[in-house]
């Protein structure tokens, strides 16, 4: 996906229905050594660090990451964990347009 330098960004990871209750997670790196970047377990509310803000959707069974005012450090491989599975997501900065997708 890319992001457009100084603007926001929204990304959607999927959960299964058995993760409902597991913290959901947004962490930059790769499994084994992700910095965190944003956590939470509260539902159907935003919660923010940061630039970074979570928002769980429960009954969609998805959570949304919103990175905002995108710069070029910010630029690398992200992971979606629900405490179980994780999804991978790769992240470009760039000066232009915005490309949000799904990542799980």
């Amino acid at each position: 996906m890319t992001g457009s330098l100084g603007s926001s960004l929204i990304i959607t990871c999927k959960y299964p229905k058995e993760s409902e209750n597991n913290c959901k997670s947004f962490c930059k790196g790769r499994r084994g050594e992700c910095a965190s970047k944003i956590s939470g377990r509260t539902r159907n509310q935003w919660e923010r660090r940061g630039r970074f803000s979570l928002y769980n959707n429960s009954t969609g069974r998805f959570f949304m990451v919103t990175i905002d005012q995108l710069r070029p450090e910010d630029a690398g491989t992200y992971r979606c964990s629900d405490a179980g599975d994780d999804a991978e997501v790769s992240l470009r900065v760039m000066e232009g347009e915005s490309s949000s997708t799904d990542g799980g």
